[in-house]
This record gives C-alpha cells, sequence and structure tokens, in this order.
C-alpha cells in the first residue's frame, strides 16, 4: 500500500498502534475478528514502513515488537518476593471432603462463620508463568522456577499472541497464569516434527516447556502457545477469585472457562464428577482439578 510516509504524525502513529493491538485481542483472544486478513495485513504493513521511516518512535508496546531479531545467549536467574507455591494434591474423593470440613472448622474456630465458597477450575497441563506490568505496559516475564527464582523468559513471551503487551489500564501489576499448547495444534506440529525428519514431543507440556527454553524467539513464534492468567499478586481492587478472574479479563487477558463454584459439599463432589465427563472435551490437557477457597479475607484467614 502506499501513502504519503511524510504527512503521517507520531500521534497518528501511536492510533494506529492502539488499532491493531485491538484488532489482536479481537482476533486471538475473542476469536470475532471484524477485519479481513488482507485488511489486517495492509495495517500491519503500514505499522512497519512508518516504524522503519521513523525508528526513534517505536515504542515497545507496538505490535512490530513481538518478536525479536536476535537470539539470547541465556536466560538471566531472577528472585521475586511473593514465591509460586505448589498446590496440595490428592487423589480421592474422600480426601476432598475431608478438605471441605477442615476448612469448615478451621473458619469457625476463627469467629468466620461465613460458609465458604469454592471456585473449581481445570488445571491445565502447561509451564507456570509470572508477567509484571508497569504503567500498563508488559516489561517482563518469568518461569515458575523453584517458586522463588525463575528465568526470564520475556523476549519469548512477547511473541504470544494471546499475551497483551498493553493491558487496558496504566496500572502496575503482576499476574501468574499458565503457558500451553491446545490438543489440536499440539498434533499438527507433531505431525509436521515427523514430516521434517524431527522427533515428535512426547506430550502437550514437554512441547511447551521445551519452546520456551528456545533462545531463538523466532523459533518460539512459529509455535501455537497460548496464555491463560488466573491469579494476581499483590494488592489488587478484588475480594475474591472470581473477581480476579473478571478483573484479568477487563485487564484484557483471555477469558477464563470452564470455571464453576460451590457452596457446599454436595454440589462441590458434584461438580468434581461432573468434570470428570467433561475432561475428554477439553481443548488442552489437564491434570486434575484446582479447588480454592473463592473469598480472599477467608484464604487470608486459613493461611496456605
Amino acid at each position: 500500500m502506499s501513502f504519503d510516509l511524510s504527512a503521517v504524525t507520531k500521534q497518528e502513529y501511536l492510533l494506529l498502534i492502539e488499532q491493531v493491538l485491538a484488532h489482536d485481542h479481537r482476533y486471538y483472544i475473542e476469536n470475532r475478528p471484524i477485519l479481513s486478513d488482507q485488511k489486517y495485513d495492509a495495517l500491519f504493513q503500514k505499522l512497519q514502513q512508518i516504524e522503519a521511516a521513523h525508528p526513534d518512535w517505536v515504542v515497545p508496546f507496538s505490535a512490530t515488537q513481538r518478536v525479536g531479531i536476535l537470539p539470547v545467549s541465556s536466560f538471566p536467574k531472577m528472585k521475586r518476593q511473593i514465591p509460586m507455591l505448589s498446590l496440595d494434591n490428592t487423589y480421592e474423593e474422600k480426601e476432598v471432603q475431608e478438605f471441605y470440613d477442615r476448612v469448615e472448622r478451621a473458619l469457625s474456630s476463627l469467629g468466620n462463620h461465613d460458609p465458604a465458597v469454592y471456585v473449581i477450575e481445570p488445571k491445565i497441563d502447561g509451564i507456570s508463568v509470572e508477567l509484571t506490568y508497569r504503567q500498563g505496559l508488559f516489561v517482563q516475564g518469568t518461569t515458575r522456577g523453584d517458586g522463588l527464582t525463575g528465568e526470564d523468559i520475556t523476549t519469548n513471551l512477547k511473541t504470544l499472541r494471546t499475551l497483551p503487551l498493553k493491558i487496558t489500564l496504566p496500572i502496575d501489576i503482576v499476574v501468574r497464569g499458565e503457558v500451553y499448547i491446545e490438543l489440536e495444534a499440539f498434533l499438527a506440529l507433531n505431525q509436521q516434527r515427523i514430516l521434517q525428519g524431527e522427533e515428535p514431543f512426547k506430550n502437550p507440556r514437554n512441547s511447551t516447556g521445551g519452546t520456551l527454553k528456545q533462545l531463538d524467539p523466532r523459533v518460539v513464534a512459529e509455535r501455537p502457545l497460548k496464555l491463560l492468567c488466573y491469579e494476581i499478586v499483590g494488592e489488587a481492587p478484588i475480594h475474591s477469585q472470581k473477581e480476579a478472574i473478571d478483573y484479568l479479563h477487563h485487564l484484557g487477558f483471555p477469558k477464563h472457562q470452564h470455571l464453576a463454584e460451590a457452596s457446599s459439599k454436595e454440589t462441590l463432589t458434584s461438580l468434581i464428577r461432573s468434570y470428570e465427563q467433561k475432561h475428554p472435551s477439553f481443548p488442552f490437557a489437564t491434570d486434575g482439578l484446582v479447588i480454592k477457597v473463592n473469598a480472599y479475607e477467608q484464604r487470608k484467614m486459613l493461611g496456605a
């Protein structure tokens, strides 16, 4: 496409970035694009041409900045103030019911007589990450590591189309989530690797972990990785897990599907059984369910 580059102002350039990011959000996160691929490509090419003509204008949240040009030599270690804790596991329905009773007894003994509400969600079998935003801009992403120290994989994470480079509010926030590959995309990726004479990945989690460890972000950009966030670290204007999920979606992160709530032991048990039936229909690999007390105030009283 041709246009007069000399007539473009920096404000028009910044507005074009917002336009492209909005279309990215509709396409990759909301799955409801309003532009044809041809029209989107024309916008993207215009953005590239403006940045080539005005390299001093380029901002880190531009859609052109998702893929780095040069590979990195290694991933630096990053220590976090609030550790990413592991989950306690159980494989028996009876143990879940005992957990429910234990929570109710503990809350009652602490003077909180409101019955706990529980949020249940599938545990995606992927790679846990922590994302840091400053003034609404994505500035750093790290792996879980040992919980306290992870590796800085910011450049690789920027290639994920479901990761917003700029969220809807100009705030400082740290969020946590899971990077994964959907089952259909995993099968297609392995088929491609076999055709190229390469060894197929063992499972979706293995392919995700191997991809995020790539030193060349251009390789990462070619893999169909996705992101789903489920936790906000530190202070935020929310009071429950359900509010956190809604707030994350408001900020521009993919909407969390397959959530359910239970306010009784019977409902909790019934939901677990129903998830077992739904499990084969999920588009991603799972390794169980995550059950959380919904209210943050009750969580604070109960401790880890």
